[in-house]
């Protein structure tokens, strides 16, 4: 059966995205366009980018979701 996703897995599944994509962007970069570029900034840029992208997301996540959660019983309470 199909489950649905925490918004835990939600935040971490769109770190990750967002990690990924910043490593080959800056991989290719090193390869293709600055040489002098240090190797090892390649992968400490995404992770610590990562780190203030998982408390953003997770934050507007959970906001969204509690807005949207508050409307609901808002109005079925009435």
């Amino acid at each position: 059966m199909f489950k649905y996703p925490t918004p835990k897995q939600v935040v971490w599944f769109s770190v990750l995205a967002i990690s990924a994509f910043l490593l080959l962007v800056l991989g290719l970069v090193k390869m293709f366009l600055l040489r002098e570029f240090p190797f090892y900034l390649v992968f400490i840029v995404p992770v610590i980018l990562a780190i203030p992208s998982y408390y953003t997301i997770s934050y507007s996540l959970d906001r969204f979701i509690y807005r949207r959660i508050k409307v609901i019983y808002n109005g079925t309470y009435l």
